[in-house]
């Protein structure tokens, strides 16, 4: 069973530094966000700028940026990830994309913490598409007040006749 992908900001993400082994031999590791959660998998959109391959010919791995409204997220795919490095391969950046992936830490020396994302999909969007859910989770409430006004029917003239009545 898979994990759920997390919603998060580039710059919660970045700021993470505590990974969590799940243990055993095949169990996921874990990062946990300065907010407290426990992320095995992300769901990130943004601009993605830069796509490189800093590989071979033989053996690409392409590295990209992809930027959102707080900071950068790091993408890497490679041969084991072959769907997402060819989706990769034929962006031409920029271009709005949402991601799917693994989060993963490297640590190389003891108080430095480096985090990236392995992409599992990779899908470029439109504009709307890519920010529509966001600010419907930012401002819900003006979808909400939307949704009273069209049920109640509500109209500037229905509202000064029931002044009048009271």
């Amino acid at each position: 069973m898979r994990e759920v992908a997390w919603r998060l900001f580039a710059s919660e993400y970045n700021d993470a530094n505590l990974e969590m082994d799940g243990g055993g031999d095949r169990a996921p590791s874990y990062i946990v966000t300065p907010l407290g959660a426990k992320v095995n998998r992300v769901f990130v959109v943004g601009v993605i700028t830069d796509v490189e391959n800093v590989g071979t010919d033989i053996q690409p791995m392409w590295r990209a940026r992809v930027s959102d409204p707080t900071g950068t997220f790091r993408i890497y795919a490679g041969q084991y990830q072959p769907e997402a490095a060819a989706t990769l391969s034929k962006l031409k950046p920029p271009v709005f994309g949402a991601i799917v992936g693994k989060s993963r830490v490297y640590s190389p020396e003891a108080g430095s913490v480096f985090t990236s994302i392995r992409p599992e999909r990779i899908k470029a969007v439109d504009e709307l598409s890519g920010t529509t859910g966001s600010s419907r989770r930012v401002d819900p409430s003006e979808s909400g007040w939307i949704r009273w006004r069209r049920r109640r029917k509500w109209t500037p003239s229905r509202r000064r006749a029931s002044r009048r009545s009271a």
